[in-house]
């Protein structure tokens, strides 16, 4: 593949090579693969490895999609630092599926929001719009025990609507348990 833009005279010769059925992580399930990239260099070789789940058909599409990983990264940090997916109240597995998928939903609706105002700005005389999201990323990642998923947000709310008469069947459950897990969450409602 080229060489990296390490800005380093000469640059090294880089060489990718896929390894699948990979069995090293012992509590993933999910099929891995890898790809070892090597960067030879005229006085030394360093190594680099990037695993993935799934089965890649080659080093390649690892090699290509390991620029992703920062921006999950990234996005696991907003989640973490500004929506407090790392303070998820005690609750039934049910009800913390419910609180991610409506924070994403949430994200969703901002980015949605966020791109008509830009496209309105753009056609007026106020190039303004609303504070930049704080999940700028395109893509969600979903975690179930042991496997996770990147969504699109277009992906998340067709799921939702795919399942409305699940989610509007059981509409009044999920908001209870939301708000109830919203009350548990506020400092002024916990017992001293």
């Amino acid at each position: 593949v080229a060489p990296p833009d390490n800005h380093r005279t000469p640059p090294p010769v880089r060489s990718i090579a896929l390894y699948t059925g990979l069995t090293s992580w012992s509590a993933c399930t999910a099929p891995l693969s890898g790809c070892v990239i090597r960067d030879t260099y005229a006085d030394r070789t360093e190594y680099q490895a990037t695993i993935q789940t799934g089965q890649a058909a080659d080093a390649q599409a690892i090699y290509t999609g390991r620029g992703q990983r920062w921006d999950v990264e990234e996005a696991l940090m907003s989640l973490t630092r500004y929506w407090a997916f790392d303070q998820l109240p005690a609750c039934r597995p049910g009800v913390a599926r419910a609180l991610v998928l409506f924070a994403f939903l949430a994200l969703t609706l901002l980015g949605l929001y966020r791109r008509q105002e830009e496209e309105e700005a753009a056609e007026s005389a106020h190039p303004w719009g609303p504070p930049l999201m704080l999940m700028p990323e395109r893509e969600a990642a979903v975690y179930v025990g042991a496997h996770f998923t990147l969504l699109q947000h277009s992906e998340l709310v067709r799921i939702i609507l795919d399942h409305v008469d699940a989610w509007q069947a059981n509409r009044l459950r999920i908001l209870t348990s939301l708000q109830d897990a919203e009350r548990r969450s506020r400092p002024s409602d916990r017992a001293p």
